[in-house]
């Protein structure tokens, strides 16, 4: 039987993820830990430095728009009213594994509900702003 948690994978893959880092998505957090390393490596990194920097680069063009997609997380976040603290309670409850929302008290039903709502809210609006599936889950 899928639990609570299995079924938010499903449907949104690690966005929860992102709404609990103040946008930050893992794609991003992998790139930018990537940038970082390549600081330190000398000359070889200058050019991959180099390379995050150039808007026509793959990796510059991805950096860049897992970077404007983070402020829009945001932006929308703070629209509709999502914040941080109710994804992060929403992950603690998934994190016990229920097998449904029967199961949860009435304030653990309450914050699963609020964060589905506004996230699947904030999946609509970036959507709208131009965001694939693909961009989004990553």
């Amino acid at each position: 039987m899928a639990t609570l948690y299995d079924l938010e994978l499903q449907e949104s893959n690690n966005f929860i993820h992102a709404l609990m880092s103040e946008g930050s998505t893992p794609a991003l957090k992998l790139l930018s830990d990537q940038k970082q390393m390549a600081a330190t490596m000398g000359d070889v990194g200058k050019e991959m430095m180099a390379m995050f920097d150039d808007p026509n680069s793959e990796i510059g063009k991805g950096y860049t728009r897992l970077a404007q997609l983070q402020k829009d997380i945001v932006a929308v976040m703070a629209e509709i009213g999502l914040t941080t603290e109710v994804a992060r309670a929403a992950q603690d409850i998934f994190n016990t594994s229920p097998d449904s929302m029967s199961i949860l008290s009435d304030d653990q039903r309450n914050t699963i509900n609020t964060y589905w709502t506004k996230k699947k809210t904030c999946i609509v609006l970036l959507l709208k702003r131009g965001y694939t599936h693909e961009e989004l889950f990553s």
